[in-house]
């Protein structure tokens, strides 16, 4: 985790540079609602944009979206928000949204930073895709299958019963929610799961992953390198345990009777429940 708090000391310090001259603010606002009938997925695909998505019973996506220049001349943060451009379409069974910059060739690069707000409001089943860049995303209230894939973005799914498909580089994740099927690919992430009763399936690279499986889980795989993973089952004896290890710091319960000079081990091998982990060059504590 070192890289990524040099990167967030690396960002506090390039704001405090920035906090020596007055920045001018330049906001444009968009609002739509879109018939939800025939739809089955609503797909976002962001840059520096702060999201949040909620799932509701009604029958439309109701989208507010902030578009926000900052610049020391007010007059260069209104010239250049004119290159910030939403696109919203229905393509097929898909409700697609995207932000990005427009620069015509033989144009200067605009100065100013930039920086997109969503607010959505979207059936709570229908398929949610979302991919982002230095920003966060708050998702409440979600049933259906939710993909993602961010890099350096702090992350909260809260009230969802959903599957997840997690594609993450460098960034935060705090789920708060009892999801069923979850599949995770996460490189310098910081993860951090609460009771999860579903299937889990992760490959991490670096990086600290926290989960506290339930007893019903019947499918539990964690792969991992150079990262520290900490698992809090809800009842210990409940799992059969496959642990295979390389150069790596094993903090396993007392009642394992787990001899530290070994690497691989096979715990509880009569229980259908399995938690089977691989991990290399990290640590690994099952409480």
């Amino acid at each position: 985790m070192k890289s990524i708090f040099c990167f967030m000391l690396f960002l506090l310090g390039m704001t405090g540079l920035h906090a020596q001259t007055t920045l001018q603010v330049v906001t444009k606002s968009i609002q739509n609602k879109i018939n939800a009938d025939g739809l089955k997925k609503f797909s976002l695909l962001a840059e520096g944009a702060d999201i949040e998505l909620s799932g509701w019973n009604e029958k439309e996506i109701k989208i507010t979206i902030q578009l926000i220049t900052k610049n020391s001349s007010k007059e260069t943060a209104v010239e250049d928000l004119k290159a910030m451009k939403v696109v919203q379409e229905k393509i097929g069974n898909t409700y697609f949204i995207r932000n990005y910059l427009a620069i015509q060739k033989g144009d200067s690069k605009p100065t100013s930073n930039f920086k997109a707000k969503y607010i959505i409001y979207l059936p709570k089943d229908l398929l949610l895709s979302v991919t982002n860049s230095f920003g966060d995303i708050r998702i409440k209230g979600i049933d259906a299958n939710i993909q993602l894939n961010t890099k350096f973005c702090k992350t909260e799914i809260a009230a969802s019963h959903s599957s997840l498909d997690l594609d993450m580089y460098f960034g935060e994740m705090d789920i708060q929610s009892q999801l069923r099927e979850v599949k995770i690919k996460g490189d310098h992430a910081r993860i951090i799961m609460g009771v999860h009763p579903g299937s889990l399936e992760a490959r991490l690279t670096s990086g600290y992953f926290y989960c506290e499986p339930a007893a019903s889980n019947q499918s539990f795989r964690i792969i991992t390198d150079k990262g520290e993973v900490k698992l809090k089952p809800q009842n210990l004896g409940s799992f059969g345990y496959i642990v295979s290890s390389e150069h790596s710091d094993l903090n396993l319960p007392e009642n394992f009777k787990a001899d530290k000079k070994k690497k691989n081990y096979n715990i509880n091998p009569d229980k259908t429940s399995k938690i089977i982990i691989n991990i290399n060059y990290g640590i690994l504590n099952i409480q």
